[in-house]
C-alpha cells in the first residue's frame, strides 16, 4: 500500500472501505467475552498515507471483568486495568492510539453503590 505521489498528481492519501483491505484483530486482553475478538467489521473508511500508514477509527464498546478488593469496604477504592492489543500481532506492525484524549463513558452504567472518579490512560509496550 505505497506509492510515489508524483506518479498519482501529487495525491498523499486515499480514503478505502476498511472491507477492502487486511485490518488486524482486536482484543480486550482478559475480556468478559475473553474468546470475542474485534472482527473490525465497522466497515469505516480507512485512511491510507502513501507511506502505507494506514489510518482506522473504530468505536469500541466492551465488557470487562475486574478483580475486587473490598477489604476497606465502603471506603474502598479499586483499580481496574484493561489491555488492549492484538494477540497475533507484535507492536512493531501495529501502533495503536486513541483519537480523542476524552474517553467515552456513553455505555458506563451508574451504580448506588459506588462512583467512578477517574477514567485515563496510556501506552505502553510489553518486551
Amino acid at each position: 500500500l505505497q506509492w510515489n505521489p508524483d506518479d498519482y498528481d501529487g495525491a498523499t492519501e486515499i480514503f478505502l472501505s476498511s472491507s477492502d483491505i487486511w485490518i488486524p484483530e482486536f482484543s480486550l486482553y482478559y475480556s468478559h467475552h475473553f474468546n470475542q475478538a474485534v472482527k473490525l467489521l465497522s466497515n469505516n473508511d480507512v485512511r491510507v498515507n502513501y507511506t502505507g500508514s494506514v489510518r482506522y477509527y473504530l468505536p469500541y464498546s466492551t465488557e470487562s471483568l475486574c478483580k475486587l478488593d473490598v477489604k476497606f469496604f465502603p471506603f474502598d477504592i479499586q483499580q481496574c486495568t484493561l489491555l488492549f492489543g492484538s494477540w497475533a500481532h507484535s507492536n512493531d506492525s501495529i501502533k495503536y492510539a486513541l483519537y480523542s484524549k476524552n474517553l467515552s463513558l456513553i455505555d458506563f452504567y451508574d451504580n448506588q453503590e459506588w462512583q467512578l472518579d477517574l477514567v485515563s490512560f496510556c501506552k505502553f509496550h510489553a518486551v
